[in-house]
């Protein structure tokens, strides 16, 4: 099967609007992302570049925390938020931007991409933050290495339900 694949130099200038044709398997952009041998290209990079700095703002991820239920919007909502009036729409217009959220009617929800890094990073890291005293005791104890492996690996799964 022939599939369509970026062959990134990243030190020559590459075209990428035009893929070349590899054989192998066809992967799925998931695969692609997550799969730490295939380089990424500056694109990706970039666009999680992106990301990354809107979700950096404590106003801005905590918009995207609340509009996991949606986000009602309306004159009052900047006041609401503690923001001001151009605070408050730069952050939206920043999360809408890089595609976590989407106005719908007079509320901001979570895009389909939105959601995913919602449950599948955020959730867990804003978890992990908040067991973080645990997780270092259980560091702790695993430079002693007084427990097994197996120990340790259930103390993680107590520590983190």
């Amino acid at each position: 099967m022939i599939q369509n694949t970026f062959k990134i130099n990243y030190n020559t200038r590459h075209d990428l609007s035009s893929p070349q044709q590899t054989e192998g398997p066809q992967k799925s952009p998931v695969d692609i992302i997550t799969d730490n041998r295939e380089p990424k290209s500056p694109e990706i990079i970039r666009n999680a570049c992106k990301l990354f700095s809107v979700l950096s703002k404590q106003d801005a991820l905590h918009l995207f925390i609340r509009a996991k239920d949606g986000l009602y919007s309306n004159k009052d909502s900047p006041g609401l938020n503690n923001l001001t009036r151009k605070q408050y729409y730069t952050r939206l217009r920043n999360l809408v931007d890089v595609g976590l959220i989407k106005k719908d009617g007079d509320s901001y929800t979570h895009t389909t991409f939105g959601s995913l890094i919602y449950q599948n990073y955020l959730a867990m890291m804003l978890h992990g933050v908040k067991n973080l005293k645990h997780i270092q005791m259980i560091d702790a104890l695993k430079e002693t290495q007084t427990l097994s492996n197996d120990d340790v690996t259930n103390m993680m799964n107590v520590v983190l339900k």
